[in-house]
């Protein structure tokens, strides 16, 4: 079993390093998932041939195929509880002029489900498909805010607590500190602890089966800090309109 287990996992490696960087040379593929270029060879050209990537005649250099804009919209459309958020995001993201997110909790973070780009370009982390661990951004640290009780312990132990700016929060402590502010408050601020210069603004939802998760959007710290509680109170509204459990 460890054979096809590695290979499970160097293939998954593979399609992770292309969601981040849109391109890449076999050379790269081989040196950022430490193997050999000749297993790599391989490994794409059976990602290739179920159609999962596809190798540019002329560059030779590898992306995610089209393939993925359909198996995308597959995946959104079956979080049928979460739909009618799902719907909102993009006249949030009209309104508010910042992108939006719907997050839903894994065992080791919060992972996107939909979103709503906004038209300012502004390059972000988070998108479909993405994970946040507990620590990072406002879906990760208000659906940790937001555990049951019996689970905090579990995923404090998950957290690993990488730290990709200074503002990260960085030890278990200081994330159960901030869980509680964010009870308090209602509402989670991520103030550059994703990236520097970007800020997201999240809150609770809840689908229609009572499942929790967090409807957020981020922008240009210039441009959310500064009315970051307005925001709150908007995402509030609308994750307020969505249909009570059991509808």
């Amino acid at each position: 079993m460890a054979k096809p287990i590695k290979l499970l996992d160097n293939a998954n490696q593979i399609i992770a390093l292309l969601s981040e960087i849109g391109t890449a040379s076999y050379s790269l593929i081989a040196s950022e998932i430490n193997t050999p270029r000749s297993s790599v060879y391989r490994l794409i050209d059976g990602l290739a041939a179920i159609g999962l990537v596809r190798v540019d005649r002329d560059t030779g250099l590898v992306r995610l195929s089209e393939r993925w804009l359909h198996l995308a919209d597959a995946t959104t459309g079956s979080f049928p509880e979460w739909q009618r958020l799902i719907d909102r995001l993009p006249d949030i993201a009209e309104r508010t002029g910042h992108t939006t997110f719907l997050s839903i909790p894994t065992a080791t973070g919060g992972a996107c489900i939909a979103w709503a780009p906004a038209s300012n370009l502004v390059v972000l982390s988070l998108r479909p498909g993405r994970h946040f661990a507990f620590n990072i951004g406002a879906a990760g640290r208000l659906l940790f805010a937001l555990s049951p009780k019996g689970a905090v312990e579990e995923r404090l132990a998950a957290c690993e607590f990488e730290t990709p700016t200074e503002r990260t929060i960085a030890t278990p402590e200081a994330l159960l500190a901030d869980a509680e502010r964010t009870r308090e408050r209602g509402w989670v601020f991520s103030d550059q602890d994703v990236n520097r210069g970007i800020s997201a603004v999240g809150v609770a939802a809840t689908a229609s089966t009572g499942a929790t998760g967090c409807l957020s959007l981020a922008g240009l710290s210039q441009d959310v800090s500064p009315h970051a509680e307005a925001l709150a109170l908007l995402l509030e509204e609308e994750a307020a309109s969505a249909p009570p459990a059991g509808a």
